[in-house]
């Protein structure tokens, strides 16, 4: 037998594929240049395709926008905190003040009240006696009586503090609407008081004038607001003199019918002072 035709007949492409195959397993195919990786997962999102990288870029991005958010809203409430804490202790300053004032025009009040009424009264058991009585009358009881013929005293409610407010605009710092209600309708009733403080003034200047013409324990200067310096001790002629003259008793009433006038304002502006100052108490009760 031949070798021709001892050998299988294949035609080439049996053979290609048989020495491929021969070849593939004694030399292995050599690896790529580059290692290869794993193809990262998609997340499918509405407006196309979102790679995990750009995932995570993303929540980085998210994270530091509220922390920067976060941020700057806590500046915010810390600078809120702190002005608010600046303008409560200055409220409270103010409430202090304020109390400070109306205390001492409270008892200023009071006194002035007390002068007027004192006046009305004395002048009252005056002009009750006879001149039999007010010849009798002991030289140390003289004084008694004299008060009741002038005393122009006037009230000087301490302001200040409250004025500074509505002046600056500023008196929203009093928190409390009654008080700045009360606050502002004291203000209103010592500009009506004033009314009736220039008829008593007015009365009493005319009064002063009237005593320093007659002489006695009223000669002096003429300024009104020196009267009671220079009021030293009457006589019993004083008195008599100033009882025999019906025109000037007259004056004399007249004047004390506006002393009783101012201190009705008055004691309304002690009344309401006291009010203020307790309400001050219950919003500052450490004062």
């Amino acid at each position: 037998m031949s070798v021709a035709r001892a050998l299988p007949l294949v035609n080439a492409d049996s053979s290609n594929a048989l020495l491929g195959r021969r070849r593939s397993r004694w030399h292995p195919t050599p690896p790529p240049p580059y290692p290869t990786c794993r193809r990262r997962p998609t997340q499918v999102t509405e407006g196309g395709t979102l790679t995990e990288t750009s995932g995570r870029h993303a929540l980085r991005v998210l994270l530091e926008a509220v922390l920067i958010v976060g941020s700057i809203l806590l500046a915010f409430a810390i600078d809120a905190g702190w002005n608010s804490r600046i303008e409560r202790l200055e409220s409270e300053g103010t409430l202090l003040s304020l109390r400070a004032d109306f205390v001492a025009t409270a008892e200023e009040a009071a006194r002035v009240a007390t002068t007027h009424r004192l006046r009305v009264d004395r002048f009252t058991r005056f002009a009750e006696l006879d001149l039999n009585e007010i010849r009798s009358i002991p030289e140390d009881s003289i004084a008694h009586y004299q008060i009741g013929f002038l005393n122009p005293r006037s009230l000087d409610p301490v302001m200040g503090t409250l004025d500074a407010l509505i002046g600056a605009g500023r008196l929203g710092l009093v928190g409390d609407e009654g008080l700045r209600s009360d606050l502002t309708s004291f203000r209103n009733q010592v500009e009506d008081s004033r009314e009736e403080l220039a008829w008593l003034q007015g009365t009493s200047l005319e009064l002063w004038r009237e005593f320093a013409a007659m002489g006695g324990p009223w000669k002096g200067p003429g300024a009104l607001g020196e009267a009671s310096v220079h009021l030293t001790r009457a006589t019993h002629s004083d008195l008599e003199r100033i009882y025999a003259d019906p025109a000037l008793m007259g004056l004399i009433r007249l004047n004390l019918e506006f002393a009783i006038s101012y201190a009705f304002a008055v004691e309304r502006l002690e009344a309401l002072a006291v009010r203020i100052v307790q309400r001050i108490d219950q919003i500052v009760p450490a004062t």
